[in-house]
């Protein structure tokens, strides 16, 4: 469940359990913004992007500046994206 907005930054947010999922379309490229608030090994993120998106994870480090992070991406099937970490960990996901 997300909210759709054509053109612009979302107005709505819709919170998932303990995520935050924002879908908005800028009219070329459907992008999904995700917040994994409580840490967590495995982020799921439902997409229904169709193809596999690019994936880029921020992370909040020691210094409570967020930060790019690599992690294990897969594609489990067209709508989806599951990223892994060594460790729980809390922050953004942004699939372009």
């Amino acid at each position: 469940m997300a909210t759709v907005v054509q053109g612009q930054e979302p107005d709505v947010i819709v919170v998932i359990e303990d995520a935050l999922t924002v879908v908005y379309n800028t009219g070329t490229a459907a992008r999904v913004a995700f917040r994994q608030a409580t840490p967590a090994a495995t982020w799921n993120i439902p997409h229904n992007l169709n193809p596999q998106p690019t994936v880029t994870i921020l992370v909040l480090n020691a210094l409570a500046v967020y930060e790019a992070v690599d992690a294990d991406v897969e594609y489990p099937n067209a709508n989806s994206v599951y990223i892994t970490f060594a460790s729980p960990t809390a922050g953004y996901a942004y699939l372009f």
